[in-house]
């Protein structure tokens, strides 16, 4: 990665509470992310653990693909989702130009 990328996006938690602060979290704030059981957890645990330094509580939620798929398809817009792609959900982009 190019120096000046990594000076630019250096980990400052001291920034990230101000910015929390400045935002009205100034003790941060609970929020949860959603993925299904096929997706590597470990970056999430590393995000989690960035996030908790600065205030942030982020659950991980884990759902089977029988539970992901249809939580995804009912629009709960409140929830954080990682998922594969929108064709791992049966998906697919209308191609008729309509």
């Amino acid at each position: 990665m190019a120096q000046d990328l990594k000076d630019e996006y250096t980990y400052d938690p001291a920034a990230a509470k101000q910015l929390l602060a400045s935002a009205g979290y100034p003790d941060g704030f609970k929020t949860n992310i959603v993925i299904e059981a096929t997706i590597d957890v470990n970056l999430l645990k590393i995000v989690q653990s960035y996030f908790k330094a600065v205030g942030v509580d982020m659950e991980i939620r884990t759902l089977s693909t029988a539970e992901f798929v249809p939580f995804v398809m009912t629009g709960r817009k409140q929830d954080q989702l990682v998922q594969r792609s929108a064709a791992s959900l049966g998906w697919q982009p209308n191609r008729s130009g309509s």
